[in-house]
């Protein structure tokens, strides 16, 4: 993933998202994904993935489903977005709905394109 930082090494790296962040939209854009998809797309280890799961299952944000060893987690669009920054609490469904469409209309535009 491209870094803020360029080619001026004095600038910090960083990222918009957090790594709930990151997860979370990735998880919405893919839903049903298991913890190594998400680590493979992320270039997170398993192990940090699986933590953060963790977190966004327990603020509520993350459904999960067992299919033989393997767990399966989706967005739960009805929970509070749990942000100061968010007016009332929105919910994830309004503030994730247009990032992730928006993500969805260019990988099937990037699928037709191959």
């Amino acid at each position: 993933m491209p870094s803020s930082q360029g080619s001026d090494p004095s600038v910090r790296p960083w990222r918009l998202l957090s790594s709930h962040g990151l997860v979370l939209f990735y998880i919405g854009v893919r839903q049903d994904c298991t913890v190594a998809e998400i680590s493979d797309g992320l270039s997170l280890t398993p192990r940090t993935v699986h933590g953060t799961v963790g977190d966004l299952r327990r603020a509520g944000m993350v459904n999960v489903r067992k299919v033989g060893r393997r767990h399966h987690y989706s967005v739960n669009y009805g929970a509070k977005a749990g942000h100061t920054v968010v007016p009332g609490g929105a919910e994830l469904r309004h503030v994730l709905r247009f990032l992730i469409n928006r993500t969805l209309v260019l990988l099937d535009e990037d699928e037709k394109q191959t």
